[in-house]
């Protein structure tokens, strides 16, 4: 979801595996030329999500860390195609705290206020815990790296 460190927790997890790390929203955007918001506003969101699926069907098959955008795994059977590419892992952080790290961030295009990203978090959870892997977010991303790192070699998901 929106605000639990995606991004930052997987550019550290690429640093640390020394692999490629690619956000999707970024990718968009370039792709776009535009700012997710712009492409929201000029297009709406079902143009965005066919945006999505397309970045997902091009990312590569070799290892890597995607950050992907909040909603990219609840539409189109994408998170079954994402399963198909990797291991996905759900960073679950507590709502209140996801609200709080993202309520002034004017860069998102579905958050309008307290209800509507309950409402939307509702919605998606259920998706999100399809994962392969659900790790506690609450932490630092340095501990939530660290944890990740020691939880996929448990798992055997790195050799």
């Amino acid at each position: 979801m929106m605000g639990s460190g995606k991004s930052a927790i997987g550019q550290a997890l690429a640093l640390a595996l020394n692999t490629p790390f690619y956000d999707t929203d970024e990718l968009i955007a370039q792709q776009e030329g535009r700012n997710i918001n712009q492409i929201f506003e000029q297009h709406g969101e079902r143009y965005f999500r066919r945006l999505e699926q397309d970045i997902l069907a091009k990312l590569p098959n070799t290892p890597c860390v995607v950050a992907c955008g909040g909603g990219l795994p609840c539409f189109e059977g994408n998170m079954r195609l994402l399963k198909q590419k990797g291991w996905v892992i759900y960073l679950e952080v507590a709502a209140a705290l996801l609200f709080e790290r993202i309520k002034d961030d004017t860069n998102r295009p579905l958050l309008k206020d307290w209800a509507s990203f309950e409402s939307l978090l509702d919605k998606r959870v259920g998706v999100y815990k399809l994962a392969d892997l659900t790790i506690d977010a609450h932490s630092e991303v340095s501990e939530v790296v660290q944890t990740l790192q020691q939880t996929l070699k448990i798992n055997k998901y790195l050799s």
